[in-house]
Formats: C-alpha cells, structure tokens, sequence
C-alpha cells in the first residue's frame, strides 16, 4: 500500500524539506522582476541609452520591459522543451540542467558590463529555463506520499509562487552594502551547493504512484512502485512524443485543460486588472461621499496576500485529495472559491477587500495544486513533464488575454467594470455545476488483477477496486499480446 505522509519515511522528508528550499531559490524566480529592476537601476543598467546619461528616458524604461517580457516568455513557451528533457533523462538530471541555466545567467549578472545590451536578457532567458526544468522535476515526489501527495504538491505551488522573494532578499543585501557582483556570485555559490546536493539525493527515475524512498549508502533510492515487478523500457522520443500527443487528444485531457484555463483566465484578469478595478471602486466611494482607498496600500496588500496567503489552503487542500481523491472535490473546491471571490468583486466596500484578497489567494493555490495533482496521479509519471509543458504554453496564450480584455473595459466600456464581472461570476457559475454534475455521475471504473499493488481511491474498499494505472494499462496490453504470439 502507498505511504502516508506519516509513514512515508525520513528518506522522502529529507528529499522533501531540501527540494522546498530548492524550489524557492530556483523556480520562479524570473517573476521577481520588481527587485531585480530596483538593483539593476541603482547600477545604472542601460542608462548609457538616454541622452546625457538621464537617469530615466523612454529608450531605457523599453530595454528593462524587454528584458522581464522575453524572460517570462521563455519561462512559459520553453515548457514543452523543458517538459520533455525531464522526462528523457530523469529528475535528477533535470534539476541539474536548471540549476546549470540558473547559474549561468547568475553569472551573466555579475560579470557583465553596465554598459552590455546582450547579458541581461541573456540572462533572464536562463533563469526563465532554468526555474522551468527545476520546478517540473520536482513534482514526482508526491507519489512518495501516497494519498498525502496533495500536501506535497500544494507546497511546490506555494514555493513557485513566494521563490520571486528570492530577488528581493538580493536586493535587500544590495541595499546592505554588497554589490551586484558579490550578491550574483553569492546566488551562484547557493545553487552550485543545491547542484551537489541534488546529485546525491535524487533518484535517477521520475518516482510512480506507491515508491518508497530509502537511504542506502548514504544516498537516497526509490524502491516498491507500482512497476514492481514488471521489466519497464524506457520510451524513445518519437514514442513518447506519440504517447504524449494521444494524451493530449482525449477527450478527458481536453476537459481538463478546459477546467484549468477557465480558472487560470478568471485569476488572471484579477490580477491584471487590480490596479483599474481599485481606482474604479475608489472613485465609486469618492461619488458617495465616502473615503477614497490608498490604492498603493491596497495594491501592496493585495500582491502580499497573492504570494503568502495561498499556505493557508495547503491543509485543506490535501484532506480533499487524501478523503476523496484527485479526480472530483479538488475540482468542485476550486470552481466554488472562484464563484466566492467574483460575488465579492462587484462591490466597493472597503471592509470587503481583504476577504476577496485571501479567497482569490486561496483559488490560485487551488487551481494549481488540483492541476499538478491531477496530471501527477492521472498520467504515466515519465510523460507527466511534457504533458505540463505543453499545457503551459497554452496557459500563457490564455493569460495575455487580459490585456485586451481590460483595454475593451477602459476604453469602450468608460471604466466601469460591473458587467464584466457579473460576466466572469456567470461562467465560474457555470464551471461550478458543471463540476458538481461531474462528480456526481463519475463512475468508477472496472477493477484491475488482484496481484497488482495499485493505490486505492477513497471510497474503494482494496486495491482490487483500485483504478488502474494507464503504465499498468499498456504493460497488461503487451503482456497480453505476448501471450498470444506464443
């Protein structure tokens, strides 16, 4: 039987607390972007573009937004190439390809001249790379916790979401005294220890639903799985690109992806719209003699609860994948908490603030962590980077929606943001009965050989009632036609 987060072991808890400082440090940091400008203004980064070495001009101001665009592109459309070098060579390999990336573009910052065009985006596409392969490598190690796993994952996604703190650390040693070279080749020493470190304690392997890790010889090794037992090849890259692309035209996969940037799109106009929904409301007090908001505060807030608050929906997160599965309430928790924060954003009441702050907080958390796992349990583990790849590109065509979404509400709609938002209330509405019908006409399915040691999903009686996994699937299938050559 697969382990819980109690009995998972000291093996996988060390493996665990390593690689949330890990993700921190590596993952997201390109969305740190803020602190990163703030240093590399005070060096007068690109300052030798404006005339008489202004300290500011337009020339300037276009090179940094360059940087983080190209940075932030190649973090989301490097997905599908990221995902599939991970799942070709393993996540202990793939973990040190990022953090080779990160490296080097750490080392692009250091040793640059001031006056260089090319090294700072050179740089944030080698973070962008980098954070990418790191944070898709990480995500097997849920299997290690059997029906825990959501905890685990949950904890990724808040680590990805906070890591864009790492820069600002930087910046607040920059302002200490050090200067840019010694805080670059001070993040170059911390990630050449993480590369170390990931050497010796990563498997080689993606790890399958039901491994157990265990210390020998002073390193840590996956053992059990739900391929115990069963001589498995590795897929070469055709295979697995056709593997991939057969995943990726069911019709449950499409309706995945469907759920997903249905929510992906309602966060992301919160967040891109923030600034222009704040003035709207403060003007809406102002016209009824009310007080006005302090929209930086409220923006300060706001950005701090996005990043932070999301922790407070890891417990609960978990309990709904360890008491009813991966495949239904995780799903219906996130489409209510999106139709809960839409309610809340209509109106102006600045008491109501702080409460949309932390249920939008706690639905971006949600949505993730009900993504990562889903695609973890539901999907071969040696296919599970490619397949998230592939549907991070897609993420990031949704999410540059928002800009022409919220031009049409500034420009032809005055400013006034009622109706879009009644608009997204009516879809997450939509999505959130549509989830409710969903879990109440799943059906389980046939039950697989009593020999295999498959996890069972809440609500199964034994691991004979169990689903079977889609690598048992195809190794029963080939057994199968074996036999009947012979």
């Amino acid at each position: 039987m697969a382990p819980s987060l109690a009995s998972a072991g000291a093996a996988a808890f060390v493996l665990l607390g390593f690689t949330l400082y890990q993700s921190f440090l590596s993952t997201g940091i390109v969305y740190g972007w803020p602190s990163l400008l703030s240093l590399l203004t005070s060096e007068n980064v690109y300052r030798h573009r404006c005339d008489n070495y202004a300290e500011s001009c337009p020339e300037r101001t276009l090179a940094f937004n360059l940087v983080f665009s190209i940075g932030a592109m190649v973090n989301v459309s490097g997905g599908v190439a990221c995902g599939f070098l991970v799942d070709s060579i393993g996540p202990r390999k793939g973990i040190l390809t990022g953090l080779i990336l990160i490296i080097t573009g750490s080392l692009c910052l250091g040793l640059a001249d001031v006056e260089s065009d090319w090294a700072w985006p050179a740089a944030y596409v080698f973070y962008g790379l980098g954070g990418c392969c790191v944070h898709l490598s990480s995500f097997s190690l849920g299997n290690a916790f059997g029906k825990a796993k959501g905890v685990v994952i949950s904890c990724f996604v808040a680590m990805f979401s906070i890591s864009a703190l790492a820069f600002q650390v930087f910046d607040l040693a920059y302002r200490a005294g050090l200067t840019l070279r010694v805080v670059s080749l001070i993040h170059v020493s911390l990630e050449a220890l993480n590369m170390c470190f990931s050497g010796w304690l990563w498997p080689d392997s993606a790890l399958k639903p039901g491994t157990r890790l265990i210390f020998e010889r002073c390193r840590i090794k996956s053992s059990g799985g739900m391929e115990q037992g069963i001589a498995t090849k590795s897929l070469t890259a055709r295979e697995r690109c056709v593997s991939a692309l057969g995943i990726a035209r069911t019709y449950k996969f499409v309706g995945f992806l469907t759920f997903h940037f249905t929510q992906l799109g309602l966060n992301r106009c919160l967040m891109g719209w923030m600034a222009a929904e704040l003035r709207w409301k403060h003007e809406e007090l102002l016209g009824a003699s009310r007080p006005g908001l302090d929209i930086d505060h409220e923006l300060a807030m706001f950005n701090f609860l996005q990043a932070a608050a999301g922790f407070i929906s890891i417990p609960a997160f978990g309990w709904l994948v360890a008491r009813f599965g991966h495949r239904r309430a995780p799903f219906c928790a996130t489409a209510g908490l999106a139709v809960l924060f839409l309610a809340v954003r209509p109106f102006s009441e600045p008491w109501l603030l702080p409460v949309l702050y932390i249920v939008s907080a706690c639905h971006r958390q949600l949505f993730f962590s009900t993504f990562f796992t889903f695609m973890i349990s539901e999907y071969p583990a040696e296919l599970f980077a490619t397949l998230a790849g592939m549907a991070n590109i897609l993420a990031g065509l949704v999410s540059f929606l928002q800009n022409p979404l919220l031009e049409f509400v500034l420009r032809d709609m005055d400013g006034d943001f009622l109706l879009p938002l009644l608009a997204q209330l009516g879809i997450a509405a939509i999505v959130f009965v549509c989830s409710l019908v969903a879990w109440f006409y799943d059906k389980p399915v046939l039950p697989p050989p009593a020999a295999l040691d498959t996890e069972t999903e809440p609500g199964q009686t034994s691991p004979q009632s169990a689903k079977l996994s889609p690598q048992h699937a195809s190794e029963v299938d080939e057994a199968a036609e074996s036999k009947l050559q012979l």
